[in-house]
């Protein structure tokens, strides 16, 4: 069972609601055996005192000399509850009705709720039903039972219409002997991020008390997961460390660390090395408990589970956005569409930035944890959560499921058929609950003179509506970096460091196109200097026109950015075409763009004599003019350094 936390919980709640099915405080018995009665009597006092072997081998030896000792098989059935042992505290509830329902019909209730916990659906839905016909039973009794039927019909109805699954083992290079779960992962899934909950003495039993969770990682080559490796200090301790969340490129990570309340930290790695890990400032942590992070694609949101006032339930799901001077804004509630009465855990954001999973015992669902699915409609509007289905989801509890940047598939940890302990799984995900594809540009940054590597400033811009969608710093060591694109859309892209020109390019992920074949790009940032040129990618006309399209904005505020910030540099513009009609025309053309670009510049601020512009039509092809994609390669706007 890998969790009993939502189960503990009702059962609490059963008993202060006066739902005990304790069958020791009955006054009248069901034998005529003193024998029997005096063993049910000793099996009292060893219960009184928390000797539950002696009390069971008491009331074990009661049941053999009378097996219609009804009181007998109720006690047992009550301490085997106790024992979480509910198989068996099902077995003997089952043996009192079936001698006589009329002793303690109130049991019903209990043998439904683990029952159900057990998923065995139709049997606890009887027991319900047979609850609910007892006279007298209050209201607040009755809307509980009503909740609990209704997530026996949901579970029955979900087991009737499964829907696909096929879990795949990750095999002993990622998952050990001991229990291995929470698998976090780059957007490329070249990196993989797990907790383990290994042994703090090997020499010593593997016990609850003789436990640690400690990161592991292992890496992707050649379709493979490599041997995993302990991420060691500073980030591994002698205290648990656990539900980790990686950034998109995988060069950082946020994750939890747990001793007398639960804190958010921050690493970063550069190269092979992670940094010492970085407790979150208020108000992200607070002396509530906050946990199970999950940080957005473009590292600007970070969501978490809490337990802070202002939820609507245990733990709710909340958000707090990362401001440019590194402080966290105020956390905000999810709402009520994420969250509920109950707790909502292991928030998972996927590289689209717009689809959240999720875990909740409050949602309608097979009895547990269940793992939901919503979309994010708008500012921190959510769509209503759908639950993931049968088998994904069972009676017992799933939570921490990662979704592949494609969408296509995820990863999760569970106990199945073969795994040792948990063990962290891969599955295709079904279609109805996947996320947009995401495809992703990855590459290095390096100086174009040097070769050395650059640590620069990757932004990705929705052209539609000049919105800045995903940001990254490539590593200052290798000048790696990763970008998720989203699919169906025309994004601008741009690297910057001072000192250099931007480098600029333009995808449009469309279909599979891009998604099964990502971007990888050696960008070679070149220095401020006379003569060199940067073509301008994303500035864009009206068809056979100058007319400058809205689109072209973003580009044009980053050419203003780097004449600002290079306030004695001047610039030529240049417009180009392809060979498609007469020099004559195309030689109007391109240079009426270029001075479109100027006017553009000067409307903005920029001085008029720190500018030119230059139309060359057709003389000057980067591509072969006899395809249509050189031709397009060929028209283009280029930014040259005069002085």
């Amino acid at each position: 069972m890998k969790s009993l936390r939502y189960w503990l919980a009702v059962f609490s709640l059963v008993v202060a609601m006066g739902f005990n099915n304790s069958a020791a405080a009955q006054p009248a018995l069901t034998t005529h055996s003193k024998k029997a009665v005096e063993l049910y009597h000793k099996a009292q006092y060893f219960y009184d005192r928390y000797g539950y072997a002696m009390a069971i081998t008491s009331l074990e030896q009661a049941v053999s000399i009378d097996p219609k000792f009804v009181e007998a098989y109720l006690f047992l059935s009550q301490m085997y509850q106790d024992l979480l042992q509910f198989s068996k505290a099902i077995e003997y509830g089952d043996k009192a009705l079936a001698l006589n329902d009329k002793v303690y019909p109130e049991i019903r209730f209990s043998l439904g709720q683990m029952k159900l916990m057990l998923g065995r659906y139709k049997d606890a839905l009887s027991d319900f039903e047979q609850f609910e016909a007892i006279p007298k039973l209050s209201p607040i009794k009755i809307a509980f039972t009503d909740s609990l039927m209704a997530r026996c019909r949901y579970g029955i109805q979900a087991m009737e219409h499964p829907v696909p699954f096929n879990p795949v083992n990750l095999g002993d290079s990622v998952n050990s002997e001991y229990d291995d779960y929470w698998p976090s992962i780059s957007a490329d899934e070249k990196t993989l991020v797990i907790t383990s909950n290994i042994p703090r003495d090997t020499l010593l039993p593997y016990s609850e008390k003789n436990r640690q969770e400690d990161f592991f990682i292992s890496t992707q080559k050649d379709g493979h997961w490599t041997a995993r490796k302990p991420l060691g200090p500073p980030i591994n301790s002698e205290i648990n460390e656990g539900a980790q969340s990686l950034t998109a490129d995988g060069k950082a990570m946020y994750f939890t660390i747990c001793s007398r309340n639960c804190n958010i930290f921050y690493s970063k790695r550069n190269g092979d090395r992670w940094g010492i890990p970085v407790a979150l400032p208020e108000p992200v942590n607070s002396r509530y408990s906050t946990k199970q992070p999950s940080i957005s694609p473009d590292g600007h949101t970070l969501y978490f589970s809490s337990n802070r006032p202002g939820g609507k339930g245990g733990f709710d799901l909340w958000l707090s956005h990362l401001l440019d001077d590194g402080s966290w804004t105020e956390p905000v509630n999810l709402g009520d569409s994420i969250n509920t009465r109950g707790n909502e855990f292991s928030p998972f954001i996927h590289f689209d930035n717009s689809t959240l999973y999720f875990s909740s015992d409050g949602h309608m669902g097979m009895g547990g944890e269940d793992i939901f699915v919503s979309h994010k409609l708008g500012n921190n509007i959510w769509s209503k959560p759908v639950n993931a289905g049968y088998p994904i989801n069972t009676c017992q509890v799933e939570d921490g499921l990662v979704v592949s940047a494609k969408g296509d598939h995820a990863y999760f940890s569970s106990v199945r058929e073969g795994s040792r302990r948990r063990d962290v799984y891969m599955f295709d995900l079904p279609k109805a609950i996947r996320p947009t594809p995401v495809s992703y540009i990855k590459g290095i940054v390096v100086n174009a003179v040097t070769g050395t590597p650059i640590e620069a400033k990757a932004s990705l811009v929705d052209l539609a509506d000049n919105k800045t969608l995903m940001e990254a710093s490539s590593d200052p060591e290798t000048g790696e970096f990763l970008v998720c694109i989203p699919a169906h859309k025309s994004y601008g892209f741009t690297v910057e460091h001072p000192g250099y020109l931007f480098y600029s390019d333009n995808f449009m992920v469309s279909g599979d196109y891009g998604i099964d074949h990502p971007f990888e790009r050696v960008i070679k940032l070149v220095p401020v200097k006379a003569g060199e040129t940067v073509i301008l990618r994303n500035i864009f006309f009206a068809l056979d026109s100058w007319q400058l399209l809205p689109d072209s904005y973003p580009e044009l505020e980053k050419l203003i950015g780097l004449l600002n910030q290079n306030p004695t540099m001047k610039i030529e513009v240049s417009g180009h075409t392809d060979n498609t009609g007469t020099h004559e025309h195309n030689q109007q053309l391109s240079e009426n763009r270029a001075k479109a670009v100027v006017d553009y510049l000067v409307s903005k601020g920029v001085a008029a004599s720190r500018l030119t512009y230059k139309g060359y039509a057709d003389t000057k092809p980067v591509a072969d003019n006899s395809t249509p994609e050189g031709r397009a390669l060929n028209r283009r706007t280029e930014m040259k350094v005069v002085e």
